[in-house]
């Protein structure tokens, strides 16, 4: 391993062992197999939800999720954008505890089951957020799995804009109701095959290759 010495790399595999026990269950192997790949500090190498089998995403990682986007600044659970139509979770509005886990100790939780090259801490945080984009999101899943008793419906701390604090019952939105709040056209506009660059002139002698993505494992496009 590239960031590990043979006995860091060792005691890794003796902690994996231990965490997951004789009998682990199927959440405390995701959650042990996570934590024993983020030690190993490569950001390519992770149990990447989207290629579980379909009986491991109905167990594990097709539950509740927030009704809102968020990003971590300095610590702090800040939202940008509600899915759901209530001003209590209005951009700027900081989420100081969801139920009784305060934010803060949460993101503590997350940190050593996120994934990064190196020792890079930013990378981990922002990819411990919380996007307005469909599919799958490391913090939705390791919510999941780590408490799994919080969705029904979410109890909020939050801290207003003007600095103000309130108790605030947010529902919970599955996987679809999200996508579609997200973007209501978007999930399945596309054909399979629809291209995901495209190429136009601007004049006859320049042309613009928009690439928003090079992310080509979902397409069928040749």
């Amino acid at each position: 391993a590239r960031y590990l010495t043979a006995a860091e790399l060792d005691r890794a595999y003796v902690d994996l062992a231990a965490e997951l026990g004789p009998r682990p269950t199927l959440a405390g192997a995701y959650l042990a197999l996570s934590r024993f790949t983020a030690r190993l500090r490569c950001g390519h190498t992770f149990l990447n939800p989207t290629n579980q089998s379909a009986a491991v995403q109905r167990a594990l990682l097709d539950g509740p999720r927030l009704p809102f986007a968020f990003r971590w600044l300095d610590g702090r659970m800040v939202i940008t954008r509600a899915f759901v139509a209530d001003p209590a979770l209005a951009p700027g509005t900081e989420v100081v505890a969801i139920g009784d886990v305060d934010s803060a100790a949460l993101l503590a939780e997350l940190m050593p089951l996120a994934r990064a090259d190196g020792h890079n801490d930013d990378k981990r945080r922002a990819g411990l957020a919380v996007l307005a984009e469909p599919g799958y999101q490391a913090f939705d899943v390791f919510l999941g799995l780590l408490h799994p008793e919080l969705a029904t419906p979410y109890r909020l701390t939050v801290r207003r804009p003007d600095g103000s604090r309130a108790t605030v019952l947010a529902p919970a939105m599955t996987p679809a109701s999200r996508a579609a709040a997200i973007a209501p056209t978007a999930a399945g506009a596309d054909a399979a095959d629809a291209p995901l660059w495209r190429l136009r002139y601007l004049e006859p002698d320049v042309g613009y290759l928009a690439m928003p993505t090079w992310v080509a494992y979902a397409t069928a496009w040749d």
